[in-house]
């Protein structure tokens, strides 16, 4: 896991995002969102996949590999290459010649690559538009290009009340997440009672599997804080965790 705590626990505000360095960091604000589901109950993920738009040159006949493209390197990490480039930050597989956007560092708009695993990297987004706050973390397969929400938050930028009900996508804020290497994502969140406000007490807590095709799997629940947020890994296609205490762990 890597950066787990920033989706539960941001700092008030925003900082700006720089690509300086292996990785970029985002630092936003985010509200616990009300209405999550009660303990045990589905939790509606609305997970589709879609496709990111390629780099210009990843397509024809004359193509440039991952690791011969121009830019700025922002992170490199077995065969994955995140760079930097006309004003915009690309991720590809070396070896392979598509690079995907992976997000626009503009006024508003600011991403920060989270974890890495085999050709798939989850990256948090987060934009301040027309009076509302958007903010997800994705997957996105380097090698297609396809790409789906593991979680997403929605909420007016000032006044009027929130939702009742947490916006598709999924819960927010995880409390914990893990990548696995075909592209899964083991995501940790507490639920609440429907109608809960913003400082309500979490009444359980859920630990799932999600992935392409809309896929969804329950691993385990339990009383609020039962699952160590710093138990959870991914090795392999094992998803590993402790819960009470107790080792776990369930197949991808």
């Amino acid at each position: 896991m890597e950066d787990a705590s920033l989706l539960s626990t941001p700092p008030p505000g925003r900082a700006a995002l720089s690509v300086a360095g292996a990785v970029t960091v985002l630092m936003l604000a985010a509200a616990q969102v009300p209405g999550a589901a009660a303990h045990g109950a589905p939790v509606p993920t609305g997970l589709g996949v879609s496709r990111h738009a390629p780099a210009p040159g990843s397509s024809g006949a004359h193509t440039v590999a991952c690791e011969g493209r121009r830019g700025r390197t922002v992170l490199s990490r077995g065969v994955v290459r995140v760079f930097s480039e006309a004003n915009k930050v690309w991720g590809c597989v070396r070896g392979n010649a598509s690079a995907w956007e992976l997000w626009e560092p503009t006024a508003g708009w600011e991403g920060a690559v989270r974890q890495v695993a085999g050709t798939y990297v989850a990256v948090e987004k987060a934009i301040s538009a027309a009076g509302s706050y958007r903010r997800s973390l994705s997957v996105t397969d380097l090698l297609s290009g396809s790409v789906y929400v593991v979680a997403h938050l929605e909420r007016p930028l000032a006044g009027g009340a929130e939702s009742s009900e947490p916006q598709t996508p999924g819960p927010w804020p995880l409390e914990a997440f893990a990548l696995a290497p075909d592209g899964y994502t083991a995501r940790l969140y507490d639920t609440f009672a429907a109608g809960a406000g913003s400082g309500a007490k979490p009444t359980g807590q859920v630990l799932d599997l999600v992935g392409p095709q809309s896929s969804q799997r329950e691993l385990a629940s339990g009383p609020p804080g039962a699952i160590a947020p710093a138990s959870l890994s991914c090795a392999g296609r094992t998803v590993r965790w402790s819960q009470s205490g107790a080792a776990r762990s369930a197949g991808v």
